[in-house]
């Protein structure tokens, strides 16, 4: 009578198939969890910051920005968001990764002084979930979503902001007319346009 249990080839067989098969998925599994806490927390600075340009609008009683004169990047930021840390050049190692971040498409980007102010025309700051935010005198914001943790990289941690004059926060040039492809092809090169491309994507990182 023969006996009904697996042979040592069938089990080694088995865990080979198994083996091949999580080498393929695993990656991919990783790679869109690992997306989808992006895509989370840059929908949550997006709203968070909209929610404050939208009551210092009602507090100053603006219709339009006048970023020269109305606008102070300092005094914003201290009234209408929540800090931990203010960055300088004395502490930045606290605050931002010593290393160059990376365009979309993998390939070397800048320094964090490309995208991060620290002097007397914006300031950097920490906020309590860790993400880190520039913000300047003309309404430009940068925030790398996760701070100093991975992937370092345009267009998923790390993107451009712009605080418009009427008050809404967009990406950096909202009158900017492209399709949805060509803004894929530059976002892949140049941070400019991921947040347009994020946007129209229905606030989906798929690249």
């Amino acid at each position: 009578m023969r006996n009904k249990g697996f042979t040592l080839a069938e089990v080694l067989i088995t865990l080979t198939i198994v083996g091949v098969v999580a080498a393929i998925t695993v990656p991919a599994l990783y790679s869109n969890v690992n997306n989808a806490t992006m895509e989370k927390q840059t929908v949550k600075f997006y709203t968070q910051l909209q929610q404050a340009v939208s009551r210092f609008m009602v507090d100053e009683r603006l219709e339009k920005i006048v970023f020269w004169k109305d606008f102070n990047p300092e005094e914003f930021v201290n009234k209408y968001i929540i800090v931990n840390k203010a960055c300088t050049k004395d502490n930045v190692k606290d605050c931002l990764i010593d290393t160059e971040y990376s365009h979309a498409d993998g390939s070397k980007a800048y320094k964090y002084s490309r995208y991060f102010t620290l002097d007397k025309t914006g300031r950097t700051y920490i906020m309590a979930d860790g993400a880190v935010f520039s913000v300047n005198s003309y309404g430009d914001v940068y925030v790398d979503v996760n701070g100093k943790k991975g992937p370092n990289k345009e267009g998923y941690d790390l993107w451009w902001l712009s605080i418009q004059r009427d008050g809404t926060v967009t990406e950096p040039n909202p009158n900017y007319q492209a399709s949805k492809e060509d803004l894929l092809k530059h976002c892949k090169k140049d941070l400019y346009d991921c947040f347009a491309y994020f946007k129209l994507n229905n606030y989906k990182i798929d690249y």
